[in-house]
Order: C-alpha cells, then sequence, then structure tokens
C-alpha cells in the first residue's frame, strides 16, 4: 500500500521521464530487496521452529527413557537389593 502511494506520488511529480523512470527503478528494487529479506526471515523462522521442535522432542525422549530407567531399577532392586541405592531419587 505505502510503495503504491509512493509510486503514485513519484509519477505526479514535476521530473524528467529519465528522473521519473530511475526513481521507480529505485523503488522497484528496493521493493524486490525487501521482499527477499522478509522471505529469507519467514525461511529461518521456520527453520527455528522445526529445530525447536526436534529439541523438544528430543529432551521427552530423553526424559522419557529417564523414568523407564528408574522403573526398570525399582523392579530389578526387589530382586536385587544391592541395587536399591540406585533407584533412590537423587535431590
Amino acid at each position: 500500500a505505502e510503495i503504491e502511494q509512493l509510486r503514485a506520488e513519484l509519477e505526479q511529480q514535476p521530473l524528467s521521464v529519465e528522473e521519473r523512470t530511475r526513481l521507480l527503478d529505485e523503488v522497484d528494487y528496493a521493493t524486490r530487496v525487501h521482499d527477499s529479506k522478509r522471505a529469507l526471515a519467514d525461511q529461518i523462522s521456520k527453520m527455528l521452529l522445526s529445530k525447536e521442535t526436534e529439541l523438544a522432542q528430543w529432551q521427552k525422549r530423553t526424559l522419557d527413557s529417564c523414568v523407564e530407567y528408574k522403573q526398570g531399577l525399582i523392579h530389578i532392586s526387589a530382586q536385587l537389593p544391592a541395587l536399591a541405592s540406585l533407584a533412590i531419587e537423587e535431590k
């Protein structure tokens, strides 16, 4: 919207055809650069979200493994009392 307004204002200015064309080309170039940067930022944002999701899944699997390990220790410590100290939660 702002770009279109700027283009309309440029076209109404008392400039030579060459000057107006040059300025409009600069606006077009700046718009393309801005759009490219926005697309790159969006792509990076999606990649970051993907990595954050991957990290959260990894953390969950790690915690699940710890829980399984503790449960296994509790289960076998009933049969092997020497392992009971490993099943005690450390603070």
